[in-house]
């Protein structure tokens, strides 16, 4: 992570350590209620709940604007366009598929 490379570890064990007590902590609640999918679901909201954390607090907001506007023009570029096998829009392959 971008975390190791600038050497943070303290930023590594809390992100770590969060993550841990929320799993354990959802696990424990929705184990009775849900089974074996109780787990599942703890594991998933509890890794969603930190990357959204993160999201919020590590990006400076330029990146995000930024990151926002790209998928914008993307989401514009490809309205139009249909998928199809072999490539570009409306080339057929040359071989076999």
């Amino acid at each position: 992570s971008i975390a190791r490379v600038r050497q943070r570890m303290t930023m590594i064990v809390m992100i770590q350590g969060s993550l841990c007590v929320l799993t354990l902590g959802l696990s424990y609640a929705l184990l009775p209620v849900d089974g074996i999918t109780g787990l599942g679901y703890a594991s998933v909201v509890s890794q969603t709940v930190v990357a959204g954390v993160l999201v919020v607090t590590q990006l400076r907001p330029a990146s995000l604007i930024g990151a926002l506007r790209s998928m914008a023009s993307l989401a514009k570029e490809s309205e139009g366009a249909v998928f199809q096998p072999g490539g570009e829009s409306g080339k057929q392959p040359d071989g076999p598929l």
